[in-house]
């Protein structure tokens, strides 16, 4: 028997011990077990939500006894938690996932759970052992990524564009908020006034009995917070200031910006103000002072110092379109960009202690894990940066409308349109705040989620397009090209020692087999959720993959799926195969987990 087969108990046998030695190190069969029954309880708990007839779930709040009714499989994930190490280290790894999915696309992190459990469940499986095991782990995940990416190209060729007035959102936002119309043309009727390049934030704070919706100036960029603590002690993770100050440099802080930092940071402490950091990224020593800046006025208790409220962001000054970003936010917020090279008779200490035309205004500042969002008001800014702004934006306006007057335009043209295009649409600040409605707090909290799902799930279509819903499209990818991918397997993992090629074909065709079985998971939970038998589950999701059509539990019909009126962002479903790719990866090749505590006997026995 080879070593790494043998249990703790066998190699203390082996070597004549009476007693067991125990470690922190789980054996490798126990540890596959339990990561195939922690998927498989976790996938239990979700799979209830999906479709249109899921249930909800009440979340307890021990704290502030704000518990939430909600639909939603991310909130549910969560709150959960397990009594065992390795179960809870699992989780970790899932939430740590699934909270870069949602924040993208706002959907989709259930499906990708129980469509993981699936396929863990299928490669682990000893049933499937002699036929698995003739290939390593790493070559498995090699494979699986491999197909990711065959299937992520053919997803964007299936995704049809939305159309200019914006129809489809209607029925995408409907569709993330539980099927409710009425709040996803609400939502679809935001965007046709903001247009595609504004953006809408959600707010559940006020007491407010009806939703609305107040039109706002507002600019947003793909940077999270710095470093994680800046959303210390916050659940949602999103860090709002309320008429915060913002500092914005084209420097990469370090260590010899410190007094200019502490200069800015005192300035918004003094005046009570919040404070926004804008930069272009900060190095070890910057970044240490930020922490320790941060989290020491967090612990104060007794504070007889102005307490320092401040996030850190950054933003790149490479392309066009993020200069563009930097430029017209300064302008929005009404302040100068500071460099050390243009204001160089400006560097003596304390100098920024006492300059506001540095310190720009903002109605608010949101900065979640995925991006940041500055809501602008033109009362709070100087009344010269309003007439600048214009001038600027009758200046761009001119500038796309001869570019396009050209007619025999080049690719550098066509560059040159969509930078100008960008830049103008940016100066317009075009943003919303929608204030959720609801009867009390907990009820405006549930909104306020099934909500945000429908801005972002209507962003993702905006900017990738859309798809028949019902996570089935990569499943009929899979069947409509299925010699295609096998061959394209084939020639990729050529190397793999199989002896014969019929040896090779079954073993190809048997992978591909249980992707795709895995991937159909998602809308068999979704029939089931809607009382159809065992039987009848298969028969509607093998018809709809086989024919083309899909089964619309609203009118209970059968619609071709280039004409259904279920759909979503394809990139909910390149964000679903992207994370289930991923919990893969990281869980298939993992044979042991090292804990914090000694394992028990009984598990050493197993």
């Amino acid at each position: 028997m080879k070593i790494r087969e043998k249990t703790n108990l066998d190699i203390c046998n082996d070597n004549d011990l009476k007693l067991a030695i125990l470690t922190n190190v789980v054996e490798e069969k126990t540890t596959k077990n339990q990561i195939r029954a922690t998927m498989q309880l976790i996938a239990k708990a979700l799979c209830g939500t999906l479709g249109p007839y899921g249930s909800t779930s009440i979340l307890e709040d021990q704290g502030l006894k704000h518990h939430l009714v909600t639909k939603d499989g991310y909130d549910l994930l969560t709150r959960m938690t397990f009594d065992n190490e390795i179960s809870r280290t699992i989780l970790d790894i899932l939430k740590s996932i699934s909270s870069s999915q949602v924040s993208t696309v706002g959907d989709g992190s259930t499906s990708a759970i129980v469509v993981a459990s699936s396929l863990y469940e299928a490669i682990t499986d000893p049933a499937n052992k002699e036929m698995l095991s003739k290939v390593a782990s790493k070559d498995i995940v090699d494979m699986l990524n491999y197909l990711a990416e065959i299937l992520e190209e053919e997803l964007k060729k299936a995704a049809k564009p939305i159309s200019e007035d914006l129809h489809e959102l209607d029925t995408v936002g409907a569709i993330a908020v539980n099927n409710d119309k009425e709040c996803g043309k609400m939502v679809a009727d935001i965007y046709r006034k903001i247009g595609k390049y504004g953006f809408i934030t959600t707010d559940a704070v006020e007491q407010i009995q009806k939703d609305t919706v107040e039109y706002k100036e507002g600019i947003q960029w793909k940077r999270p917070y710095l470093e994680d603590y800046f959303a210390i002690n916050i659940p949602s993770k999103k860090v709002v200031h309320e008429e915060p100050y913002l500092f914005i440099t084209t420097e990469v802080l370090t260590q010899n910006h410190l007094q200019l930092l502490m200069d800015v940071i005192g300035y918004a402490a003094r005046e009570s103000r919040p404070l926004l950091i804008v930069c272009c990224g900060a190095d070890q020593d910057a970044r240490t002072f930020f922490k320790k800046n941060r989290l020491k006025h967090l612990a104060m208790s007794d504070r007889k110092t102005p307490e320092l409220v401040f996030t850190v962001v950054d933003i790149d000054t490479v392309t066009e379109t993020s200069k563009a970003t930097l430029r017209n936010l300064a302008l929005l917020t009404g302040c100068e960009i500071y460099s050390p090279v243009e204001h160089a008779e400006h560097t003596h200490p304390y100098f920024l202690a006492h300059q506001k035309q540095f310190y720009g205004k903002a109605a608010k500042v949101i900065v979640t894990p995925k991006e940041t969002q500055v809501i602008c008001d033109t009362s709070l800014i100087p009344e010269e940066y309003d007439v600048i702004r214009k001038e600027k934006e009758e200046e761009l306006l001119k500038q796309i409308n001869n570019a396009l007057s050209k007619t025999d335009r080049t690719m550098d043209d066509e560059k040159e349109i969509y930078y100008l295009k960008y830049e103008y649409n940016s100066l317009l600040g075009n943003s919303a705040v929608l204030h959720v409605g609801g009867q009390t707090l907990t009820e405006r909290m549930s909104r306020e989620r099934l909500l945000e799902d429908a801005v972002l799930a209507c962003r993702s279509a905006i900017n990738y397009g859309t798809i028949y819903g019902g996570n089935l499209a990569i499943p009929k990818i899979i069947y409509d090209k299925f010699d295609y991918i096998l061959n394209l397997l084939y020639t990729k993992f050529n190397y793999l020692p199989f002896k014969t090629d019929e040896e090779k074909e079954k073993f190809f065709t048997y992978f591909l087999n249980i992707f795709q079985d895995a991937f159909k998971q998602s809308y068999r939970h979704v029939l089931d959720n809607s009382y159809f038998n065992e039987q009848e589950v298969e028969d509607v999701v093998n018809r709809c993959i086989k024919e083309s059509v899909f089964y619309n539990l609203k009118t209970h019909k059968y619609e071709g799926m280039s004409e259904t009126g279920v759909i979503n962002s394809v990139d909910t479903d390149t964000q679903i195969l992207k994370a289930c790719i991923s919990i893969i990866g990281l869980l298939a090749t993992s044979n042991q987990v090292v804990i914090s505590s000694y394992c028990t006997l009984d598990a050493i026995k197993q």
